[in-house]
């Protein structure tokens, strides 16, 4: 059978970056030098192995545009979609060469600058500086990358706690803020360009108190799992750091931001007029004064005026701080501010540090999937899909190790708040809104796979599970969860719209729109489970692939480095104009056959209501008159009845003829329905058995063709790629790099610039002349008052000065000279290019 376009997708599996020789080599080293393991010593710490629980977060394949990144055990391996599409799925893949980490790679993370990846293990965290995209045109098979440790002290010390996520903030100056957390709640900030060894920010979410209060036993004890930050165009979302623990609790710290961050400037300004307006309507109320309330809006207040102060403030010249010499390419590459956002640091004019707020209420209680098992939480997602709308719903996502998925409601926004607050009232603490909870069917799918249904098995397993979100780039409504059984698929488009159009109105239409919303579409993906014995196929790593080239696509990965790859369908809004059709002109009829009408019509045949009554014929009683008797009420009685008989026996004979004649065209039907399935049954049977030796080859020929044709679009497009975003070679790339050096050395942002040299002997210039205006006036109005006494400026003094503006005009001239040769010389290059 001749393969179609999405053959290089199936053909991957293939792809050597999904083979590993080394496995059983391995193996036998491991066992070999077990006994010397602790020797081991490595950059990022004392700890040898990756120890610990056996549920960790997995997440060990991830895509840089094009690009493919894999993690197979220490090692990361790359390779381009773009080449192997070309090659059929075969071709090769690079070695990123990383001689400090000694660690088994569990989860990956990539900037947004797709510049650098964060790794981390169980108690080790690095990043990774990733190679340029012209990487697969390099001949060694290994590319030397840089790579350095993030804060080893903290994560690396033999009583460090595991790691639970790593990721970056989204809202990071630079794509530079990577954030940790770990089991014991602590997240912390690590700004790259300025210090990877230590934190720049850390806070806890679990307060001790809390922790003790709980009262959870030690063989469950109380452990964050996963962190996620709000988004929004109108309050504190997007200052807000939400965190779940193994409980399915979930806690907010807000505000939270970087320490440098960028933030659009109508979200500053949104919040200054809105915490006036609040701090305005508690003031003025004196009849319920509420002191806390008012001092919770002052120090809102005092927090958001310090960042709009920054903003007022005109810092072009500011100097930034000093960066390590290895990443200051990267600093320099980065981009700056968007239209309509700014750089902010964050304030410190609040002493207090921001107060952990929960556990969330979950409206209502969502429902155990399984009272025999207890379930745990595994991963959060808090999703914001329309960027340009205020009305836009946020939804949080929780999956748990069980197959359950709760979709909540974001309603009631958090709001920051600081320790300094007397206490959080139960009142104070914020909601969430259950929408639905959504069962995967793990546990019943694992369960009709164990034999005789063992409860002990079935949570062995399920121990060690950890669904994770992955959010589809193309479709935001759309989400991935991928657990070690399977990967399944959340589609929830059928009440996102319903929901934002409640939230636009007022009144109890949120409520009415809750009700009557429909559920999220459910989907099975993938599913490896496998029998008790079978070999463990744990999904570790899923991607969406969106390219105008590669299409879209989804890809998982196995532990055992099998490939699952599938071609997912674009979405097509349907046009009434095209449904409908266009008007037939003559001719067309007599080509296409026509579509078979029953002679019955669509409405089904329903009995008259003659044959369905019981009272057809009513008792007509006569007062006071006997049947035996000759009276005329008795004859007029029987006469009344003799008529009615009579009409009802003509209705019931018209009735009956109308039955008979549906009976009769029933008949036909029946006879002209099984005359068309002996012809059916008649061409049925001459295609098969001539059909196979005429349509196979023709199929074969279409299939054949349709694959070129599928060829030669695949070749223009990517000529066309090419030709509008070509690949550059090594000596283009170091031109470049020569180019930004020499542009960062002409018009950079430190301190040692031609620029800001220039500007500052200018500044010289300018003064130096205002000095000697000034001297000079002096000197006219000391003359003038006394002619005949020769005081003020001396000739000498005049030479000294006139010698110094001559040095510092050339000095001028010379800077200018080199500046026009300079752009000059960048002026020849970008015609040349």
């Amino acid at each position: 059978m001749v393969s179609t376009s999405s053959d290089w997708l199936y053909e991957l599996r293939n792809h050597p970056i999904f083979q590993d020789e080394e496995a059983g080599k391995l193996s036998l080293s491991l066992l070999a030098s077990s006994s010397s393991s602790l020797k081991l010593k490595s950059a990022f710490g004392g700890r040898g192995a990756e120890d610990g629980s056996a549920r960790s977060r997995k997440r060990k394949m991830c895509l840089r545009g094009s690009d493919l990144i894999v993690a197979v055990r220490n090692k990361l391996r790359i390779m381009s979609l773009v080449d192997a599409k070309g090659d059929e799925g075969k071709g090769t893949y690079k070695t990123l060469e990383t001689p400090t980490v000694h660690f088994e790679i569990q989860q990956m993370a990539l900037n947004s600058t797709e510049k650098m990846l964060a790794i981390g293990g169980a108690h080790h965290v690095a990043v990774v500086v990733l190679p340029r995209a012209g990487f697969s045109k390099t001949i060694a098979p290994e590319i030397r990358c840089r790579c350095f440790a993030i804060g080893p002290f903290f994560h690396s010390s033999p009583k460090a706690s595991r790691l639970a996520k790593i990721d970056w903030h989204p809202l990071g100056e630079g794509g530079a803020s990577l954030m940790v957390l770990t089991e014991d709640g602590i997240m912390r900030e690590y700004n790259v360009f300025e210090n990877a060894e230590e934190p720049k920010q850390t806070v806890t979410f679990l307060p001790s108190t809390l922790r003790r209060s709980r009262g959870y036993s030690a063989e469950t004890p109380q452990r964050a799992v996963s962190f996620a930050f709000g988004r929004g165009n109108d309050n504190w979302s997007s200052l807000t750091a939400f965190c779940l623990t193994n409980k399915g609790e979930v806690f907010s710290i807000c505000p939270y931001m970087p320490k440098r961050t960028m933030l659009p400037i109508s979200l500053i300004q949104h919040l200054v007029t809105t915490i006036e307006t609040s701090l305005k309507a508690v003031t003025d109320d004196g009849s319920n004064p509420q002191p806390a309330l008012e001092a919770r809006y002052q120090q809102q207040l005092k927090y958001i005026k310090t960042l709009e102060r920054q903003l007022k403030q005109d810092n072009k010249g500011g100097k930034r701080k000093t960066v390590p010499k290895e990443l200051e390419d990267l600093q320099s590459s980065t981009s700056g501010p968007q239209p309509g956002e700014a750089g902010f640091t964050a304030p410190g004019v609040i002493k207090a540090p921001a107060a952990s707020q929960g556990p969330y209420r979950i409206v209502p209680e969502p429902p155990e999937l399984d009272d025999s098992l207890e379930s745990e939480a595994t991963d959060l997602i808090y999703l914001h899909f329309d960027e340009a709308s205020f009305s836009s719903p946020n939804v949080l996502g929780i999956a748990f190790d069980n197959g359950r998925v709760d979709i909540c409601l974001d309603l009631e926004n958090v709001e920051g708040m600081w320790t300094t607050d007397a206490t959080v009232r139960p009142q104070d603490v914020p909601s969430l809104f259950l929408y639905e909870t959504i069962d995967l069917g793990i546990s019943s799918d694992l369960a009709s796979s164990i034999p005789s249904r063992s409860a002990a098995l079935l949570g062995a397993r399920l121990e060690r599970n950890c669904p994770t979100f992955v959010q589809d780039p193309v479709y935001p409504d759309t989400l991935y969860v991928y657990h070690d059984y399977g990967v399944h698929c959340i589609v929830m488009r059928k009440w996102l719209s319903a929901i934002q159009k409640a939230l636009l109105t007022e009144g109890d239409e949120l409520a009415s729109a809750l009700k009557a919303a429909k559920m999220s579409e459910i989907g099975c993906m993938v599913s490896t489970i496998s029998s008790i014995h079978g070999q463990p196929n744990d999904v570790v790593g899923v991607v969406i692939v969106h390219d105008v080239y590669l299409s879209y696509g989804l890809l998982v990965v196995t532990s055992s480095l099998k490939l699952i790859a599938s071609e997912l369908n674009f979405r097509v809004d349907k046009d009434p104009l095209i449904i409908s059709g266009a008007p037939e002109g003559t001719g067309t009829r007599a080509k296409r056959s026509l579509p078979y009408v029953s002679l019955l019509g669509r409405t089904p045949f329903q009995l008259p209501d003659f044959f369905t009554r019981s009272d057809n014929l009513r008792y007509t009683s006569v007062k006071n008159a006997r049947i035996n008797d000759n009276s005329l009420e008795g004859m007029r009685a029987f006469g009344q009845q003799a008529e009615e008989i009579e009409t009802q026996m003509s209705q019931f004979a018209a009735e009956a003829n109308k039955v008979q004649d549906r009976l009769i065209l029933q008949r036909k039907e029946l006879e002209r329905q099984l005359g068309t399935l002996v012809a059916i049954q008649k061409k049925t049977k001459e295609v098969m058995q001539n059909g196979e030796t005429i349509l196979r080859p023709r199929l074969v020929e279409v299939l054949a063709e349709q694959r070129k044709l599928l060829k030669r679009a695949d070749k223009i497009l990517q000529q066309m790629i090419n030709g509008a975003q070509p690949t550059i070679t090594e000596a283009e790339s170091e031109w470049i790099e020569e180019l930004e050096r020499m542009e960062e050395e002409f018009n950079g942002r430190s301190s040692d610039s031609l620029q800001t040299r220039r500007d500052s002997v200018q500044w010289q210039m300018v003064a130096l002349e205002s000095e000697l205006k000034r001297l000079e006036a002096q000197d006219a109005i000391m003359r003038k008052g006394n002619p005949s006494k020769n005081s003020g400026i001396g000739r000498s003094q005049l030479a000294a000065v006139d010698q110094r503006l001559n040095l510092q005009n050339n000095t001028l001239v010379e800077l200018k000279n080199k500046l026009t040769e300079v752009e000059e010389q960048l002026d020849l290059n970008a015609q040349d290019d």
